[in-house]
């Protein structure tokens, strides 16, 4: 892979959206041989030393440490207002469900009396808040790389402490995914055999949970 690919791939990823603006991730590249025999002893399988470079998703479960940094840019940018910036800290702090397991049941507590009066969205914890935000760049990851030719297989089977030990990575971070990327040896992309999907009428619902039919009766006007 170039170097011009690989940038143009990774400036894609770094564009995903994500909540607050916050970015709660780093993105690990595996491509050397000795690399390679590092991570190899973490790995349950999968094709990390056959690819020709392994991208390791990293999400931070401290993310309110990120906020200095971020409030800095968007201060920079004049993309928000004053007032979004002067919110930001507190309700970021509150929403990516850091703080402890303690301090995640209040917050429950407190969201559950005012929901039925008002809307509130109910934050979980700060690992399933993290790896959801690093999991939406590692799916652009994956489109960017299949656009510019490159095959991709999303692995999860590996020891991710293991990971940590071998590449230094702060406990801060978990590792929810990581993605071998690559040609094969006739320098073509993979070609994997598609695996089968349930049917549309099994997975998408129109209205309600449970309720399927024809997509041509979606909306009521029959717009196209």
């Amino acid at each position: 892979m170039s170097t011009s690919t690989l940038s143009s791939i990774l400036d894609q990823t770094l564009s995903t959206p994500t909540a607050f603006n916050l970015q709660p991730y780093h993105v690990l590249l595996v491509s050397t041989p000795a690399q390679k025999e590092l991570l190899k002893p973490a790995m349950l399988g999968g094709r990390v030393c056959d690819s020709n470079l392994t991208a390791i998703f990293l999400s931070d479960l401290e993310p309110s440490k990120r906020i200095p940094r971020i409030l800095d840019l968007e201060t920079a940018s004049k993309s928000r207002t004053p007032d979004y910036l002067v919110h930001l800290p507190l309700s970021a702090s509150f929403f990516t469900g850091e703080g402890g397991h303690l301090s995640n049941l209040l917050k429950a507590g407190a969201l559950s009396t005012l929901s039925p009066s008002k809307p509130v969205p109910h934050p979980g914890t700060v690992e399933g808040w993290a790896n959801k935000n690093t999991g939406m760049a590692a799916m652009t990851y994956i489109l960017a790389c299949e656009s510019a030719g490159y095959a991709t297989c999303a692995m999860e089977g590996f020891d991710a402490e293991r990971v940590k030990i071998a590449f230094n990575i702060p406990d801060r971070y978990a590792i929810p995914m990581m993605i071998a990327t690559g040609l094969s040896d006739d320098g073509e992309a993979d070609k994997v055999k598609s695996t089968p999907r349930l049917e549309k009428e099994e997975t998408v619902f129109f209205g309600g949970f449970g309720q399927t039919g024809a997509l041509e009766d979606m909306y009521d006007d029959k717009q196209t």
